[in-house]
């Protein structure tokens, strides 16, 4: 694990972010650490209404310049978005839906940041620990990182 990323190594890194909880993601993304350390990045952004995307040219750099490790997952729940799914984050990953649009699994080699409204990453983590993922601590390393704003 590098000390400068309280995430331990893994093959594909999971960032869950709704709202301006995308905000660190796109900051560590700006840096070589992830693109390095992972074989895969999935970037999911989950927010009411497609205005509430931000940043898509940085996101379509990243796209073309790591377009066979990046992927970008828009979901926008209350208007129906070419590209982006429409239902809430714990909905898609119990149905499989988001691993699906990706093309990525949760499992034992991912690593999983969280980070957005409470009530999310409450409910999203109780669905990556039906798959057997656990929360990363510095003393018992697991899957799940939680960056929580507000609780």
């Amino acid at each position: 694990m590098n000390q400068n990323w309280l995430v331990p190594d893994g093959k594909v890194l999971w960032l869950i972010g709704t709202g301006t909880g995308i905000g660190p993601y796109l900051s560590m993304l700006a840096t070589a650490e992830p693109w390095r350390r992972f074989q895969r990045v999935v970037l999911v952004h989950g927010v009411r209404h497609a205005e509430d995307l931000v940043y898509p040219e940085r996101i379509r750099q990243w796209q073309q310049q790591y377009p066979q490790q990046f992927h970008y997952q828009p979901v926008v729940t209350r208007e129906n978005v070419t590209g982006a799914l429409a239902a809430r984050l714990p909905q898609l990953i119990q149905q499989n839906q988001l691993q699906a649009a990706a093309g990525a699994n949760f499992d034992r080699h991912s690593q999983v940041m969280l980070c957005g409204n409470p009530d999310m990453i409450k409910a999203v983590r109780t669905e990556l620990e039906q798959f057997g993922l656990q929360k990363n601590l510095r003393r018992t390393p697991g899957q799940i990182t939680v960056e929580q704003y507000w609780a």
